[in-house]
C-alpha cells in the first residue's frame, strides 16, 4: 500500500492506480463530503464564485444537489470498496459537474 501524502483526489486516483488500492487516509477522507471528491469540486467553485448550497456546512452533509449529493454517494462507496477504476469514472463526473443555474460560457471551469 502506498502512504505518500497526495493533496487532491486526482493525486490520490493516481497513486491508487499505481499501487491497486488506496491508503487508510483516502478511506477516511471519502466519508466526509467536504474532504472527498465532492468537496473538493465544491470549494474549487466556490473558489471561482459559483456559490454551491449545502444542507449544512457541518462535514457531514452533503450538497443539496440531489445529483452530486448522489456522486459523492458513489464515490465514497467505490473508495470504500477499493474499486479504483470505479472511483476514477466517477470523479471525472464530479470534475465535470456544474450547478444547472450556471451560463454555459461559465461551464468550461
Amino acid at each position: 500500500m502506498n502512504d505518500q501524502p497526495a493533496a487532491s483526489w486526482e493525486d490520490r486516483l493516481q497513486l491508487a492506480e499505481e499501487s491497486g488500492t488506496f491508503t487508510p487516509e483516502d478511506f477516511a477522507l471519502a466519508e466526509r463530503f467536504l474532504t472527498c471528491a465532492v468537496g473538493e469540486r465544491i470549494q474549487m467553485l466556490r473558489e471561482r464564485g459559483i456559490d454551491i448550497a449545502l444542507l449544512s456546512e457541518d462535514a457531514c452533509f452533503g450538497p443539496v444537489d440531489a445529483g452530486l449529493y448522489e456522486l459523492g454517494m458513489q464515490f465514497y462507496f467505490h473508495v470504500e470498496s477499493d474499486d479504483v477504476p470505479a472511483a476514477r469514472r466517477t470523479f471525472a463526473l464530479i470534475s465535470g459537474w456544474m450547478p444547472p443555474q450556471v451560463a454555459p460560457s461559465e461551464s468550461s471551469i
